[in-house]
């Protein structure tokens, strides 16, 4: 080979060594492309997979920003106006439940919010030790926060049951019976999420989801604590509304006076309003579960992990939203607290200054004084 040939083979093989700086309009022959070369191609490729899933993860933490925004507002608002206005308008079993489920909502959206930062920015730390001490304790804390939400419309159902069906004993209608179903529900709660914490593969840092949660990957932890938070506790609360539905509508049959007419189709429109936030439950839950069964049988694209969680957020979202605009003392104690302080700034805006006028008349021996307005 001449030294022409030469210099210029140097020049080619130096111009593939710097991490395939080359333009991309370069002809290459063949013959030269290396090893190296090859990797560095693949490793460009693989750069620019990576930045479509950031774009992914970017995106969904953005929908689980205004999600968890959007539940904190419409919980934490009905929390204050039942606490506040307790003695007054607020005081009963009902708005008493209520609370209890707005904290779960509160204590949810923190138990997420704390795992929102790694989907915009991979964990390294989680991602080599997927079973850390921290990564564990935020699974758990998530889970039960969970399993407590769930078990608070189990106790809605209840003491619904009790209301309706068994009114005549009035030991279970008391703020008593509701308290000790309501310590219950959390100490239950938390019992079930601290035994799984047994399994030393339920809780771990989920590559595809970037969150440390009950992995839909081990089929049988997360199978049986579905079972467990999910499938009991819905088919407990549809089986008692189903009682207390057929309950009503024989009364109704029995007694036609209009008292037992009107209390009648109060309570129906409760109950189709509860039944409607029970199916924005389930259909929170569906992704999961369906993720969960089709992990025990082969593999779900990566994005579905960040999906099915996103669908438990919103869920919850829509289900305070919900809960806000069935509650009527809450709307009404809120309407119509920005309608006086409306009127009060619009009294402000349409009364103008006054300017004092002090004159003496001469067949009075005191002062008149007149206001006229600007």
């Amino acid at each position: 080979m001449s030294r022409e040939g030469t210099s210029q083979l140097r020049t080619l093989l130096l111009a593939l060594s710097v991490d395939c700086m080359y333009p991309t309009s370069t002809r290459i022959p063949e013959l030269f492309i290396s090893s190296s070369s090859t990797a560095c191609w693949e490793n460009q490729l693989m750069k620019s997979k990576m930045s479509t899933r950031d774009i992914f993860y970017y995106a969904v933490g953005i929908a689980f920003i205004i999600t968890l925004l959007i539940a904190f507002f419409f919980s934490s608002t009905i929390t204050i106006i039942i606490i506040c206005n307790w003695r007054s308008r607020c005081k009963s079993v009902s708005n008493f439940l209520t609370v209890n489920s707005c904290i779960c909502y509160i204590l949810f959206v923190i138990s997420l919010l704390i795992q929102v930062p790694s989907l915009f920015q991979n964990n390294e730390q989680d991602a080599n030790n997927p079973f850390s001490t921290w990564c564990r304790f935020r699974g758990c804390f998530f889970l039960v926060i969970c399993i407590i939400k769930m078990l608070s419309y189990t106790v809605h159902a209840i003491s619904r049951y009790f209301i309706i069906v068994l009114h005549q004993h009035r030991q279970l209608l008391t703020y008593g019976a509701n308290a000790i179903m309501v310590g219950l529900s959390w100490i239950v709660g938390i019992f079930i999420g601290c035994a799984v914490l047994i399994s030393s593969t339920a809780f771990q840092y989920e590559d595809e989801s970037r969150m440390c949660l009950m992995s839909s990957k081990v089929f049988h932890t997360s199978f049986s604590t579905m079972s467990v938070v999910f499938f009991i506790p819905m088919n407990t609360v549809i089986i008692l509304y189903v009682l207390i539905l057929r309950h009503t509508t024989r009364v109704h049959h029995i007694q036609s006076n209009i008292n037992t007419r009107k209390k009648n189709q109060r309570d129906l429109k409760v109950y189709q309003n509860i039944l409607r936030v029970l199916c924005i439950i389930i259909i929170g839950g569906t992704p999961y579960t369906a993720s969960m069964i089709v992990n025990k049988f082969g593999s779900i694209p990566w994005p579905f992990y960040s999906i099915s969680i996103l669908f438990i957020a919103s869920a919850t979202a829509i289900e305070c939203a919900a809960i806000f605009f069935v509650n009527k003392d809450v709307k009404t104690i809120l309407y119509t607290k920005l309608a006086v302080r409306h009127n009060k700034v619009t009294q402000a805006a349409t009364v103008g200054p006054t300017i004092t006028l002090s004159y003496r008349r001469p067949d009075l021996n005191h002062a008149t004084i007149a206001e006229v307005k600007a």
